[in-house]
């Protein structure tokens, strides 16, 4: 598999009470040689009870598909209300050569918070091997350029 080079995140929100947020939201890719960490770009008003969000991003500096093992999602828990319950979401990523792939379309139905009983995290279940879908490039015209957190 080719190199990782756009991304299309959708996430809907709960909608139970409180279920928004404005904390900083991480996608974390794992495997070996495919450790990279990036920000989803979320705006004011994003992440809000029974939303349905979409990021579409470039990742110049993208993993290796075949070296993508884990993709957790993470809430960065700042800002005044940072617990976030996640709904459903998927993943899905162009490489280098234009094809698209499916990673992941679930339901989630977890909060994401540090209390007690919860974490602020939540491993996105991959589908193996992953899907290619019958669309060229997917993403379309990226909204952002993600950069890499080191």
């Amino acid at each position: 598999m080719a190199t990782l080079t756009k991304l299309k995140f959708s996430v809907k929100t709960g909608l139970k009470s409180f279920s928004g947020t404005d904390a900083h939201i991480y996608l974390v890719f794992c495997g070996p040689g495919a450790e990279r960490i990036y920000r989803l770009p979320t705006r004011p008003g994003d992440l809000e009870t029974g939303k349905l969000d979409i990021y579409a991003a470039e990742c110049p500096d993208g993993p290796e598909l075949g070296a993508i093992s884990h993709v957790l999602l993470v809430n960065g828990m700042n800002g005044t209300n940072p617990a976030w319950r996640v709904l459903w979401c998927r993943l899905e990523v162009v490489d280098a050569e234009g094809r698209s792939w499916l990673l992941t379309d679930e339901m989630l139905e977890c909060w994401l918070d540090n209390a007690e009983d919860r974490a602020p995290l939540v491993f996105l279940p991959l589908h193996r091997p992953f899907i290619r879908l019958e669309t060229e490039d997917a993403v379309g015209i990226p909204t952002c350029r993600l950069a890499r957190i080191a």
